[in-house]
This record gives C-alpha cells, structure tokens and sequence, in this order.
C-alpha cells in the first residue's frame, strides 16, 4: 500500500505544464483512502485551476488542514468551499477565532454553511497512517506526520518556529527520527551563514531526504544542496508527487 503526496500550489510548476506557480504553499496528501489538503495557497483561482488540471474536484477532498493563519496558506480556503456541494471539515488552530476572523468579512452565509472549522490544541490522528502534530510557536504551527514504512514523513508550510521543536516531537511521539522532510522551510534572506545553521540541525536529527520549496527560496535550496548533496534534496514544484510506501 502507497500513499503520495501532490503539491498543488507552490511558488514553481514543472515546466512545460498548464500548471500556475505562485507565492504560496498547499499539498495533497493521499493516504488510506482520503485526500486531505494541506493549506490552500494564496489564490482561489490558482489552486482551483491547479486541481483541475489533477483532475481533482474540490468535492473530493475530504478535510483541509491548516498550518498557520498567513494568507499565502489560507487565502484559497474561501474560493474551494464556493467550488463544493458539500460541507468540509477545516483543522485550524487557537488563532482562527471564528470563520469570518481569518476569511474576511465577506465570507457570506453560503461559505459559513458548508465549513465546519475545527479548532485543534495538540496532537490528532486522522486516519490510520496520517497525524497532525503541534501547535508550535508564536504563529501556532500545524505539521502533518505520514507514517510511512521507512519512518516518519513530516510535511511543513514554513518552520516559523525552526526546526528542532517539530523534529524532536516526532522522534519522541514515533520513537524514530523523520525519515523525510517535504514542504516549506523559512530561510529568510537566504545566505551561506543563514542557511547552514538549519542544515546542520536537520543533520543533526538524522533526516534522510528533503524535498523542499515554497519559503525555502531557490537560493535557499541551492545552498541546501551545497550541504546534503544534489541526490538528498529534491525540488517540489505545482504538479510533482512523492510516493511512500506504507
């Protein structure tokens, strides 16, 4: 049994595809039967448009997990539950206070009847092989954990809180370091200086592979890739996918 991960929105798209890359972050994971959204990007009509060259409707996700309460994770949110027929549940955490506190004002009844916000303060399980762990730091971070054969699979929108803290939770809750890293590390200002540091601590915790984008930044992963080598980490543009196995 495989489960896989998409990117759906990303500031990148694979080359020579009608995906739209722009400055945002969302993934879907597809693991025992469900499809899960992690964040939403920052526009609706981008995310939409990516699905639907997935061929993905936005009834078939079956929940969305949000990380934090920035727009480039959430903005989409609003335009996915138009797209629907049915009720969606939304995972946030303690800083979304209400439906219209994190999608505007002009959210309209018609969004507020089909979202049931569902408001988290530590570790879930959502299905037999996917977590959420957290809430960590100042802005409240969500990471989904994919318990995949090979180990823990952590998936990030930004690490605002750096990366030990979600590192060391996994070894503690799983008993095993994170077998791989997938999604957005925040390398502000990305220099040689900056990023070697948060190299060093994912050496440290034993990662094996990484595939990384959004607030990574080209440059960030480029001297990424100067400390783990070019095979150990991966790009992860709108339209690439990442299979495990279970």
């Amino acid at each position: 049994m495989k489960a896989k991960i998409i990117c759906v929105y990303d500031n990148g798209a694979k080359v020579n595809t009608s995906f739209i890359g722009a400055h945002g972050l969302s993934m879907l994971i597809d693991v025992d039967g469900q499809k899960t959204l992690f964040d939403t990007g920052m526009r609706g009509r981008y995310l939409l448009h990516n699905l639907s060259f997935m061929k993905v409707k936005p009834d078939d996700i079956d929940r969305v997990v949000i990380s934090h309460n920035h727009r480039s994770n959430v903005g989409g949110l609003k335009s996915l539950i138009e797209a629907r027929d049915g009720t969606l549940d939304v995972y946030v955490n303690g800083y979304f206070e209400g439906i219209k506190g994190f999608l505007g004002r002009s959210v309209g009844q018609e969004v507020e009847s089909k979202m049931n916000l569902i408001h988290v303060d530590g570790d879930i399980s959502l299905s037999d092989h996917l977590d959420v762990i957290g809430p960590f730091g100042d802005v409240q971070e969500f990471f989904p954990i994919l318990r995949s054969r090979n180990g823990p699979v952590i998936l990030s929108s930004c690490y605002h809180c750096g990366v030990d803290a979600p590192l060391d939770a996994v070894k503690e809750r799983y008993g095993r370091q994170a077998y791989s890293m997938v999604g957005g590390i925040h390398l502000p200002k990305a220099k040689q200086k900056t990023v070697d540091p948060v190299s060093e601590a994912i050496s440290a915790h034993g990662v094996s592979e990484l595939h990384i984008n959004h607030c990574a930044t080209p440059k960030g992963i480029v001297y990424m890739r100067t400390h783990f080598g070019l095979n150990n980490v991966h790009d992860l543009f709108v339209g690439d996918s990442i299979s495990y196995d279970l």
